[in-house]
């Protein structure tokens, strides 16, 4: 399990990395920017466009990590699709901010966990459904195969 979990922490590092920088690309064009926009916050902490740059992409890549590792939760089976859903949510949820409030995304304030969490948990409530869904379909399935063939 722990190499598994290591596998995903790397493609999720790599994957992170690249939506990072794409989200970057595409809000500074969405603005109109000649360069790439960064918050003043990041700017301030790092001095320089090219060290934000370097940043963003390392947190970036680090988040995807910590996404990508959390899929393991779902590997547990002794674990029920909530809980694992569940778990991964708070990781995901916790593991945010400290990057977003670094980033100068956020500031860490009772308003914007709020709404952030919120939203964060309706995505991952429509993802819990469609997956629980899917499931309970795939078993009717199986157990109508072996019924019939029984």
């Amino acid at each position: 399990m722990l190499a598994n979990t290591l596998k995903n922490a790397g493609i999720g590092f790599v994957l992170g990395m690249l939506i990072g920088n794409f989200i970057t690309i595409v809000t500074s064009l969405a603005n109109g920017n000649q360069q790439i926009f960064f918050t003043d916050v990041l700017l301030q902490r790092t001095g320089s466009p090219g060290m934000a740059l370097l940043v963003l992409t390392v947190c970036s890549g680090l988040y995807g990590a910590l996404c990508w590792a959390g899929i393991s939760f779902y590997r547990i089976e002794t674990w029920s699709l909530l809980k694992a859903a569940l778990s991964h949510f708070a990781l995901v949820s916790l593991g945010f901010w400290p990057f977003a409030v670094y980033l100068g995304w956020f500031e860490l304030n009772l308003e914007s966990v709020i709404v952030v969490t919120g939203i964060d948990a309706v995505i991952y409530a429509i993802i819990f459904l469609c997956m629980s869904a899917r499931y309970q379909r795939e078993v009717k399935q199986l157990n109508d195969m072996l019924g019939g063939a029984a």
